[in-house]
């Protein structure tokens, strides 16, 4: 048990950090205490913390890009676990936002898009090309239920006779734009 200095509780060793230069090795603060006043101080010096930060990033950036790669690299599955848990809780903020984004910068976007195709256009159709062959169950699933289709009578030979038959009109149209 140790006294805190700054709140005067009397409290377990496990709620001090650890400080090598005291004698007991433990910061006099509580961890508690201390929060409060690194929150403190951060507020009082939010200028002079966000200089000191950017004159650190621009001296060390290589190191700091090259730590992060790596951190990434051996973090990779835990990234994508916490990535998707995170999405699943906040997925109708993150739509919400997106719409409200969108909506507010709608014609900047269109003309990004337009922009982005004009630069990219075969690339673009390749990768059209792409999911024409791909077509997964669920975009086909959702082709035939467009259709009137009860989700009950979709089959496996469904799905993949309705695979076939969108490939085949695609590619008719796809003839069709060439000649023209």
């Amino acid at each position: 048990m140790k006294k805190c200095n700054k709140c005067g509780e009397v409290l377990p060793l496990h709620m001090f950090n650890k400080k090598k230069d005291t004698k007991d090795k433990l910061a006099p603060w509580c961890k508690e205490c201390a929060r409060k006043n690194n929150k403190v101080y951060r507020d009082k010096n939010k200028e002079k913390i966000r200089k000191k930060n950017k004159a650190y990033y621009k001296e060390n950036k290589e190191e700091i890009i090259e730590n992060n790669k790596a951190y990434r690299e051996e973090n990779k599955e835990e990234m994508k676990k916490k990535a998707k848990v995170y999405y699943e809780e906040n997925k109708e903020e993150k739509r919400e936002k997106a719409k409200a984004y969108y909506e507010e910068n709608k014609e900047e976007m269109i003309e990004k898009g337009r922009v982005y195709y004009r630069e990219n256009k075969e690339e673009m159709r390749e990768k059209g090309r792409e999911r024409v062959l791909k077509l997964p169950d669920y975009y086909v699933r959702m082709c035939l239920k467009s259709q009137g289709i009860d989700a009950s009578l979709i089959t496996p030979e469904l799905i993949e006779l309705k695979r076939a038959i969108l490939k085949v009109t695609r590619i008719i149209k796809q003839k069709e734009s060439k000649n023209i």
